[in-house]
């Protein structure tokens, strides 16, 4: 294959990849003005469901058939993960469903995952987070929030999960 031909291909995939990412978050910004239930009260009934546990992940979730829920990610303190969907319009617990043991311990966190979300939140007033994401892989533990402003725009913010302190704070993505 000649190398004007892999750098298409190349491209073709990035591309068909963040079509698909794209359209994911089109459909998380339109369910979005829909519910009735914040993602930090998804939060606090999937911790009510596992008394104890930790809240790793958070995300607002639009399918492609119009349906949409919060899928919660726990870690409990016996090192069991569990993904608990929650209906956003009326708070309700779907499904909590197992997923095994984390293969890391638990981490010991000073910032959870709820306050990381209000910390992005209070950053830019009016902001709704749609996803939220625990990322301890790579140096200091952090959250990743992504937040829908007013105006439209997604702001992706990195919370340092043991002082609190915004790390980062840029555009995610395009405009909408």
């Amino acid at each position: 294959m000649n190398r004007n031909a892999l750098h298409a291909l190349v491209a073709a995939a990035l591309l068909a990849g963040a079509g698909t990412s794209l359209a994911a978050d089109i459909r998380d910004i339109a369910a979005s003005k829909h519910v009735k239930v914040s993602i930090e009260q998804a939060i606090d009934t999937a911790l009510k469901v596992h008394p104890g546990s930790i809240a790793l992940d958070a995300d607002l979730d639009g399918h492609k058939d119009d349906t949409m829920d919060y899928d919660v990610r726990v870690v409990t303190t016996s090192n069991h993960v569990f993904k608990v969907r929650i209906d956003p319009i009326t708070g309700e617990v779907i499904r909590d469903k197992a997923q095994g043991p984390r293969i890391t311990s638990a981490p010991s966190l000073q910032i959870s995952l709820k306050q990381a979300i209000i910390t992005a939140q209070q950053q830019h007033p009016g902001s709704k987070a749609l996803n939220a994401d625990f990322d301890g892989a790579r140096g200091t533990p952090r959250y990743v929030i992504e937040t829908l402003l007013p105006t439209g725009e997604l702001r992706e913010l990195t919370i340092d999960a043991q002082s609190g302190q915004v790390m980062e704070d840029h555009p995610d993505r395009a405009d909408y």
